[in-house]
């Protein structure tokens, strides 16, 4: 039963990104529109003045290109996994579990180095609105895909 809980954890993200459909399927023309999106969003919800975005965007661009990339490797890493799951002995499903969560510790180091980048040349509040903001996009942008209409604030349902 833990096995199964355990299994269903680390799998349920995967499952839910392919009902969506992945980004590498979409237009350069679309990607590029979600991205100036994106740019518009977080600049407009950091409140970065232009000395700030000056300095800001060329890291953030090589937080960005770098999290693509670990994305993308593991995606590749376990394309075969989900192809062959049913070959797999018991080991080796643990083996492939516990490979998933060295990703995501990749995954978190990434991060927590361009976190200690962004803190260099931006005030904690404005590498916090960020964050927000980045999470923030990501709603709309799903929101968007689905046709659901934007929330209207904090307010209970």
């Amino acid at each position: 039963m833990k096995n199964a809980i355990i299994t269903l954890l680390v799998l349920l993200p995967a499952i839910v990104w392919g009902q969506m459909g992945h980004p590498s399927e979409l237009s350069p023309e679309k990607r590029k529109e979600i991205e100036g999106m994106k740019v518009a969003y977080l600049t407009s919800q950091m409140d970065l003045s232009p000395e700030e975005a000056q300095v800001f965007w060329p890291v953030y661009n090589q937080f960005r290109d770098e999290m693509d990339a670990h994305r993308s490797e593991g995606r590749k890493k376990y394309q075969l996994f989900k192809i062959n799951e049913s070959e797999l002995s018991d080991e080796e499903l643990i083996e492939q579990m516990e490979s998933r969560f060295d990703h995501e510790r990749e995954r978190i180091a990434i991060e927590e180095k361009y976190f200690k980048q962004f803190v260099e040349i931006l005030s904690p509040q404005k590498v916090l609105a960020m964050m927000e903001a980045e999470e923030g996009f990501k709603r709309e942008l799903l929101r968007k895909v689905r046709g659901e209409r934007p929330e209207r604030g904090s307010g209970g349902r």
